[in-house]
């Protein structure tokens, strides 16, 4: 990174001044620059200024494997149907359908992880039909 150490406006220069800027400029190999801007000469001169490494971070963390796989939507969509089926007063009861799913789940092996939101959409189009 570079910063600027100093600046000079050298107004309006003839050609020969220019060359001998721009051999000036070459010296200092990068660390200096020269600009006409709006009619006028400008000579920067910069130098190198260190950049403190970044922070290291944490490794991001692996992705979590478990033993077991979720419950399929189908799956629970049935589940929930089946425990309408059996009893009709568990429309209202989203939290005991919650019970029963989860209980279904781990007999067929998944985990018993269960999505409240896809219950209850599942218990609400129940309803309406």
């Amino acid at each position: 990174m570079r910063e600027l150490v100093s600046e000079i406006d050298l107004g309006e220069l003839d050609a020969n001044s220019v060359d001998e800027l721009r051999k000036l400029v070459d010296k200092f190999k990068g660390d200096a620059d020269i600009n006409y801007r709006d009619g006028r000469w400008t000579f920067r001169v910069f130098r190198s200024v260190e950049v403190p490494p970044a922070k290291p971070t944490k490794p991001p963390k692996a992705k979590r494997v478990y033993k077991k796989a979720a419950p399929p939507r189908k799956f629970i969509e049935d589940a929930v149907k089946e425990a309408v089926r059996k009893d009709s007063g568990m429309l209202d009861k989203p939290i005991e359908v919650m019970k029963i799913v989860r209980d279904r789940a781990r007999e067929k092996g998944y985990r018993a992880t269960i999505a409240p939101g896809l219950v209850k959409l599942t218990l609400r189009r129940l309803k309406k039909t």
